[in-house]
């Protein structure tokens, strides 16, 4: 059995590409079969909560390619497992697969949970900034077309920053060269994000000086704390 699991070359501890010790030695986790079961077990296992929206990342390297040893292949797992000791895969050590391969996962913060997924930055407060969030390991604003005043006190709520003011769109906190499809269509009265109706989350034709910012009353209790 793994003594230990890890995620390593992500934003947080959370994220990252997927290694597990045996015999005192880290090695990686090859891709076959590898899906939403396994990687909710991964993110229990390390105390990381639920696997999140896009986390499953099986062969495509997306937190980079490892090196050394491939411990382990074909897991399979029913998801409710509590380790991924507990779910069948192949014998120890794995021949013929490459590391391009390797497994990635990206669960929720345990510190901070969904909130961990976006920021805002360039504002003059924590509660104001260029909305953006992580998608593999990689940090890129949110296309500002359809982001409306709705889904920004939806993201004021998640980031626990009060109720919106305004939306700033056309780069008023700046620019960020790397721009996500992430097109919420919110009620406003959702708790989180990823309760809102969304498109489909990957590189964007918008200009990059289109991007979505917020500004959320937070900003403002600041001055008076």
């Amino acid at each position: 059995e793994p003594e230990e699991i890890k995620l390593v070359d992500g934003q947080t501890e959370c994220e990252g590409r997927l290694m597990v010790k045996h015999r005192g030695e880290w090695g990686s986790v090859c891709g076959y079969y590898w899906g939403v079961p396994e990687a909710t077990v991964a993110c229990r296992q390390l105390g990381c909560g639920s696997l999140q929206e896009d986390g499953v990342k099986a062969k495509t390297a997306n937190f980079g390619a490892g090196s050394g040893k491939t411990w382990l292949s074909h897991v399979k797992c029913t998801g409710r497992e509590s380790s991924l000791a507990k779910c069948h895969h192949r014998m120890w050590g794995v021949e013929g697969c490459r590391h391009k391969d390797d497994v990635g996962v990206v669960c929720e913060d345990k510190n901070t949970g969904l909130s961990s997924q976006f920021r805002l930055v360039n504002g003059s407060q924590r509660c104001s900034g260029r909305v953006e969030r992580i998608y593999a390991g990689k940090w890129g604003a949110m296309c500002g077309e359809h982001w409306d005043l709705r889904a920004a006190n939806v993201l004021c709520r998640q980031l626990h920053c009060g109720t919106a003011v305004s939306v700033p769109r056309s780069g008023y906190f700046g620019e960020n060269h790397l721009v996500w499809k992430d097109e919420f269509h919110c009620k406003g009265t959702e708790s989180v994000l990823k309760q809102c109706t969304k498109a489909t989350l990957g590189n964007h034709n918008c200009p990059n000086w289109v991007t979505a910012g917020i500004i959320c009353t937070g900003t403002y209790l600041v001055h008076f704390i």
